[in-house]
């Protein structure tokens, strides 16, 4: 009776998940052979993805064990061939019998994982190109290939450029101990201290209760790294705050939307795709993070100032905090000891892995410091082990998806897809340069919808990037683009993900808080445009300086435009005027740029001393905004 009680499947969650956990830090401690922990990284990813999301019952008890045992005894018999794994050659090193059992046992499962961890579109996608590696030599015309089906069978499932490949070793080292770290930091309570940081900055300002959940959530995003979880952890608290404040339901969960998807972007963590970008460009991870600084921050004021001008516009007043000050921001700030060994050790050593595993470590002592002498309650040691289930968790979304992808990559990289589908986007667009990023934008959004920021982004770039960067972009800011875009993909209509987790807390219609969240963000879509432009935004210099201002005034002459607000309602004229005067700001050629500038002060000087003029008017009203 006992053992069938302890038997459940949470616990057997639990056990795997914490096991999974401490195997990773023990073989990325000890170094051990980087093959093996690829293969059982894999099969841990494998087995939570069953336990987690099982089949509808009666399957659940009958197939997911199958599954299961099917996935151990695969590790198992990949583990006993590594290094006929890491030797052989194709065409020449004979296939066995197991080889192809095992082999097709490993994608399939894979595939069934995705599906799972990621759902059926991606699953789906995944099945496409396996179809078309068996059935290409069948088709006609452009889409044909030569290759035979066996080589790629090689290529996929029994060496390091498929299943367990490059991205499998990006997700079993970087993205795996970025995430426990995430984790593990959570669980120190750093959530609910970045809110009271927020209230404690700009919580009594106006428009607060927005502004304090921008902050919130970009402080936030740089532990989670994804749209929905930011949503949900911080949008729990601030979304109710907004509303008691005033702003109306669909509001209140389009701003959360907003600041939560710009997380992402936020460093130093940004989500597993930042690790990605460093490892395909061969730079150091501080390099990408420091390029995307400028951009991030660029996004959030950008936001700062339309909900600034929502807050003058609809009279919302800020946050009354008569008991709250900075004494206990000030008490906790002990909590931000782990993210600044992190941000020390990537300078001081430029080594991820080191410097993560120097900061897990950090926050494990953290937490047993916080329980057994702040707290006093030794019974709370087990959030640790909690905090290890989580990241495990947490990770095999990602690491399903990784694996998965790693056969959509492999089936381009051998049939040559890839050039194929340049050729297609560049026949498309006639050869337009305008038209190409657009469509590179569109590609980005629409597997965005239906797939985590991760996924999107390393299926555009193993398509795109090589077509971008041949038109004289530069790598980076190519990569950036792609993972913007990718990212943005949470707040785009008609499948906007984070949007609609918001609707949700806020108890909004989903598709009026999807539309708003898109029309408030309107400004990110501009920015990795304009960095692909003006390299300098990602790689500081002085002429940085410039580029900034020159972004941020015609984000700000955007955001009068799509708020309708400047010092009192803005009549159709003057809102066509300021959206006019976005691209003329941004324009390469100095003189338009000066002269939109120019034009943009003489527009808001006016409607400023307009507004002094009102003011005096013995007939005005404060509470009537001219």
């Amino acid at each position: 009776m006992v053992s069938k009680k302890l038997l459940t499947r949470s616990n057997l969650v639990y056990v795997v998940a914490v096991s999974w956990a401490l195997f990773q830090l023990y073989a990325l401690i000890f170094l051990i052979d980087i093959l093996l922990l690829r293969i059982v990284h894999v099969t841990f990813a494998l087995i939570l993805a069953y336990l987690i999301k099982p089949l509808r019952k009666p399957f659940d008890r009958i197939i997911d064990p199958i599954l299961i045992v099917l996935a151990i005894i695969t590790c198992g018999y990949y583990a006993s061939i590594i290094d006929l794994i890491a030797e052989r050659i194709p065409y020449v090193t004979p296939l066995t019998t197991y080889d192809l059992i095992f082999g097709s046992l490993l994608i399939a499962l894979t595939v069934e994982a995705v599906r799972r961890a990621a759902g059926k579109i991606l699953a789906l996608f995944i099945t496409v190109f396996i179809l078309y590696w068996l059935f290409g030599p069948l088709l006609p015309g452009i889409i044909h290939h030569d290759l035979s089906p066996r080589l790629i069978f090689e290529q996929i499932s029994l060496s390091t450029a498929g299943i367990l490949g490059f991205l499998t070793y990006i997700s079993s080292t970087f993205v795996y101990l970025f995430i426990l770290f995430s984790a593990l930091l959570y669980g120190t309570g750093i959530g609910r201290f970045y809110i009271d940081l927020a209230l404690a900055s700009v919580g009594k300002t106006r428009g607060g209760g927005a502004k304090a959940a921008i902050i919130a959530s970009s402080l936030f995003g740089t532990i989670s790294g994804a749209s929905v979880s930011n949503v949900l952890a911080t949008g729990t608290f601030t979304i109710p705050l907004m509303k008691k404040l005033g702003y109306k339901p669909a509001l209140a969960g389009a701003v959360e939307a907003i600041a939560s998807t710009g997380g992402q972007l936020m460093p130093p963590i940004m989500g597993a795709a930042a690790f990605i970008i460093a490892e395909i460009l061969g730079v150091d991870y501080l390099y990408v993070c420091i390029a995307a600084a400028v951009p991030a921050i660029l996004y959030y004021i950008a936001l700062f100032v339309t909900v600034d001008l929502i807050a003058q516009k609809d009279g919302l007043v800020g946050v009354k905090l008569s008991s709250f000050g900075w004494r206990s921001i000030v008490k906790n700030s002990y909590l931000l000891i782990p993210l600044i060994v992190l941000i020390y050790r990537l300078v001081a050593i430029k080594a991820p892995l080191r410097a993560i595993l120097d900061s897990i470590m950090v926050t494990i002592a953290l937490i047993v410091i916080k329980t057994l002498i702040i707290e006093r309650k030794p019974r709370n040691l087990k959030l640790i082990f909690d905090s290890l289930r989580d990241g495990s968790v947490n990770a095999t979304t990602v690491a399903c998806i990784l694996a998965g992808i790693g056969i959509v990559v492999g089936v381009i990289t051998m049939t040559g897809l890839g050039l194929k589908i340049t050729s297609g986007i560049i026949y498309a667009s006639q050869g337009n340069l305008a038209l190409i990023l657009i469509l590179t934008m569109g590609t980005c959004l629409l597997l965005g919808m239906g797939m985590p920021t991760t996924a999107a982004y390393i299926l555009t770039a193993s398509i795109a990037a090589p077509l971008l960067i041949g038109l004289g972009f530069s790598k980076l800011a190519v990569h950036l683009f792609i993972f913007y875009f990718a990212i943005l993909s949470a707040i785009t209509p008609p499948v906007a993900v984070a949007a609609y987790a918001a609707s949700a807390l806020a108890g909004s219609n989903i598709y009026e808080t999807g539309l708003l969240a898109f029309k408030l963000g309107l400004a990110a879509y501009i920015i990795p445009y304009i960095f692909l432009t003006y390299n300098d935004l990602i790689h500081p210099s002085i002429q940085t300086i410039v580029y900034f201002t020159l972004t941020l005034l015609a984000l700000t002459s955007l955001s009068i435009a799509v708020t309708g607000y400047l010092k009192g309602k803005l009549s159709a004229p003057w809102r066509i005027a300021f959206i006019a005067l976005t691209p003329i700001i941004l324009m390469p050629q100095p003189m338009l740029s000066i002269a939109g500038t120019i034009i943009f002060a003489v527009l808001v000087v006016s409607r400023i001393f307009k507004f002094k003029q009102l003011r005096r008017s013995p007939t005005y009203s404060s509470k009537k905004p001219p």
